[in-house]
């Protein structure tokens, strides 16, 4: 069992606009039924949304941890195949609370990593890296 996370008012707010951000771009974007990240987005933006919700001591918090957590990793693996699924992806990434300490595989190199094989597939000249 890990430790609960300690949200700081900061990682609340930036939480909350990321989710306000990836609805709204899911929403409106005619492109969220072919990039599969707008699904990604949305999921772990529910799971998230419910976190924020409960206190640490709440029954199913843990649960929920875990479930969270499993879709921030499904959320990192999927890249972006449109450019609104791009910036979409970039907005949920940025505004993610606990982005700059997870590490490799679910952290911030790998965010980078699938930004520029986005660019690179799109067509829109990204580093190879």
């Amino acid at each position: 069992m890990r430790e609960p996370r300690t949200l700081s008012r900061r990682g609340a707010l930036l939480g909350a606009a990321a989710l306000s951000l990836g609805a709204a771009v899911a929403g409106a974007s005619a492109f969220s039924a072919s990039d599969p990240i707008f699904a990604a987005i949305a999921a772990h933006g529910s799971a998230h949304k419910r976190i924020m919700a409960m206190d640490s001591t709440d029954a199913g918090f843990d649960a929920l941890m875990d479930e969270e957590d499993g879709l921030w990793k499904a959320f990192c693996a999927c890249r972006p195949t449109t450019p609104e699924g791009l910036a979409a992806y970039a907005a949920h990434a940025a505004a993610y609370p606990d982005l700059d300490v997870l590490p490799g595989s679910c952290g911030l190199s790998q965010i980078i990593a699938n930004v520029a094989e986005a660019l690179r597939t799109l067509g829109m000249g990204g580093a190879h890296v």
